[in-house]
């Protein structure tokens, strides 16, 4: 079923049905038993680690900019007294530095050639993480002026080039929320700011957990944007149950499961690539517990690891995989449409009060399910979907999730 229609289901009547297509494989390293080419979508506390590594780049010159695919870019820099590194942008979900240069389109899209325009010959400035978000900022400049490039790691993906005074220069495509738009021509405005649980204090972080009502690892995922992996080894390492309600911890235990969380910031770098039976499944840039059971291979950064599971994920997968290519033309096609609508429920207070006054518990849900899911098989992931009372129905071979509200 398409967006419009489920859409349309919501806005039209009460009670109503919300239907979700949630298109999921192939998109979260799901554990299937073999890897068939999936591709790890980076978490936020992942990305800290790229960011200082990136900082090896710093006073580089960008050589040349390579286009892989429609959504893949390669830069080449050049590091004085060091030679050449590559830093591979893999949109929606990935960004690492890079041994190799893969094969390359030879007529390079109007993306990439703005990119060699306006970026090659120029220095490489600046690098920083934006917040606790999966934005990445380079600054570079050339002889003249200064340019900002973002790498927007989360939903679609995008690719941003901008003014030194952050005007869009061009995009890799425009997109649009309800509280902000990318297209060239207007100023670049980033998403609103996620909680930073690094910064989160004591108290902040007890006050939070006792007005919660999610179970303690979907609290921590979601509320303080842990992220699923993260959010269980910190319930793994403070002994609290992951599926305790938040709400309902005591004052002790709250302390130790923060305590838990900030020790992972001030983790040392131990990056692996993670196998399970033979078979690369993820890579991380810590020793976790979550991942003591399964055979693991160090490697001497996390990029290393991104590249080696990378690489594994389109060598065993051999060839594109059209199937799986056309159910991310899907997933795409139905969050423009689902976008799109949402605009135009802004026209309307009935629709835009159905849509909004419901969307909370969907996107808890869903965002569960994406949590999940990075632990899981998809069949057992959808069943723990039962513990949500506005979920009526679920078909796992179908990938689809029917809501109910009254």
């Amino acid at each position: 079923m398409k967006s419009e229609s489920f859409l349309a289901d919501a806005l039209l009547c009460k009670p109503f049905y919300m239907r979700f297509l949630w298109l999921i494989f192939g998109m979260t390293g799901e554990k299937t038993g073999k890897n068939s080419g999936f591709v790890k979508k980076i978490a936020s506390f992942e990305l800290g680690f790229i960011s200082k590594e990136l900082n090896s780049l710093l006073g580089a010159k960008l050589q040349r900019v390579y286009q892989l695919s429609e959504r893949d870019f390669l830069f080449d820099f050049h590091i004085p007294g060091k030679g050449r590194r590559y830093l591979r942008a893999h949109l929606p979900s990935l960004l690492f530095l890079s041994e190799s240069k893969p094969p390359v389109i030879q007529n390079p899209p109007r993306m990439c050639s703005l990119l060699r325009k306006y970026l090659e010959g120029a220095m490489l400035k600046s690098i920083s993480q934006q917040g606790f978000e999966r934005i990445m900022r380079l600054d570079f400049a050339s002889k003249s002026e200064g340019f900002a490039l973002f790498f927007e790691l989360f939903s679609r993906g995008n690719l941003i080039l901008c003014s030194n005074e952050l005007k869009i220069i061009g995009l890799v495509e425009s997109q649009s929320w309800k509280d902000r738009q990318l297209t060239q021509g207007l100023v670049y405005s980033p998403p609103p700011p996620s909680r930073n649980p690094a910064a989160v204090s004591r108290e902040e972080f007890l006050l939070l957990a006792s007005h919660s009502e999610k179970e303690l690892a979907a609290f921590l995922a979601t509320e303080l944007s842990l992220g699923g992996l993260y959010a269980e080894e910190a319930c793994l390492r403070a002994g609290v149950d992951k599926s305790k309600k938040a709400g309902s911890l005591s004052a002790e235990e709250a302390s130790i499961v923060f305590d838990s969380m900030h020790a992972l910031f001030s983790e040392e770098p131990s990056a692996s690539v993670v196998y399970d039976s033979g078979n690369a499944i993820d890579a991380v840039p810590i020793k976790l517990k979550s991942y003591s059971s399964l055979e693991q291979r160090q490697l001497p950064s996390f990029s290393s690891a991104l590249d080696e599971l990378f690489a594994s994920g389109i060598n065993s997968a051999g060839r594109a995989n059209p199937e799986k290519e056309r159910i991310l033309r899907l997933i795409s096609e139905q969050e423009a449409s689902m976008d799109e609508l949402l605009k135009k429920a802004e026209l309307s207070e009935k629709k835009a009060g159905a849509i909004y006054q419901h969307y909370g518990k969907v996107r808890e849900a869903l965002d569960f399910l994406t949590a999940e899911i990075s632990h899981f098989s998809v069949s057992e992931a959808f069943d723990k979907l039962k513990k949500f009372k506005s979920v009526k129905s679920f078909d796992k071979k179908e990938r689809k999730i029917t809501f109910h509200f009254e």
